[in-house]
């Protein structure tokens, strides 16, 4: 079973091996009537978001916090959306923008949501953080290649070289998180890192449909080595934060 901690190349016995030291080292970053939500980060970019309620850690979320920045998407919702199974997990449906206009949807969820609940009730537009958290990333050299190799990589779907599909958004039986996309982008830059455990994981950044967006994968989950240009095919799962949330402060 493959694990959303994965992504950041830290395994689950790892993360129960060091959750402590690192709860300890995390910083509270906001508050609501739920509790406190932490972060912990470190220089590799790994981070974790703790939601803790009566002092314990209820709900984890991996993270990705590079020290040049996130890319940022052009977003406007108008409404919060609850998860069912995790107060902590909600987020928002997104009408994406580029330069104004609506170019594709997707549901991304929020990294600290219920501080941003309330605020999310109000129709805006507004910059956002996205880091697409990928389980599978396959690597084409080209846009031939792309079209010959991946036209039915993901349940008989053809993506164009920019595909962009929210499949969390169409899956009505909820079997995947809702967060959940399948998309393509040229890839513009590429790292391998090495989290403070020893667990290595990837880290590319995609020009794709929405605009530039950080990708993280874990390391097996690249059968090659990228390449600056080539094209990648992603299927991920979307956890973002406005770059500012309520009252204007970081989130």
């Amino acid at each position: 079973m493959i694990s959303p901690l994965d992504a950041i190349g830290l395994s689950e016995d790892q993360f129960e091996d060091c959750k402590f030291t690192i709860t300890e080292q995390a910083v509270v970053e906001a508050e609501s009537a739920t509790g406190l939500h932490l972060r912990w980060t470190d220089t590799s970019g790994t981070s974790l978001a703790f939601h803790v309620a009566d002092r314990m850690v209820v709900c984890v979320n991996p993270f990705f916090d590079p020290w040049m920045g996130l890319s940022r998407w052009q977003v406007s919702t108008s409404e919060p959306s609850d998860d069912e199974n995790c107060a902590h997990c909600g987020g928002a449906d997104c009408d994406i923008l580029v330069d104004g206009e609506l170019i594709t949807r997707a549901f991304v969820q929020w990294l600290h949501y219920q501080p941003c609940r309330q605020w999310l009730e109000q129709e805006r537009t507004y910059d956002l953080e996205v880091v697409a958290i990928a389980e599978r990333v396959e690597i084409h050299a080209d846009e031939d290649a792309f079209r010959r190799d991946a036209s039915t990589s993901h349940s008989g779907l053809r993506l164009a070289p920019d595909g962009f599909i929210p499949v969390g958004m169409l899956d009505w039986e909820r079997k995947g998180p809702a967060a959940g996309v399948l998309m393509a982008g040229r890839v513009t830059s590429f790292a391998r890192l090495r989290n403070p455990f020893g667990g290595d994981f990837w880290h590319l950044r995609l020009q794709a449909l929405p605009g530039l967006t950080d990708v993280v994968a874990p390391e097996y989950g690249l059968q090659e080595e990228p390449g600056i240009g080539q094209i990648a095919l992603v299927q991920a799962w979307l956890i973002g934060r406005p770059v500012h949330g309520p009252g204007q402060e970081r989130l």
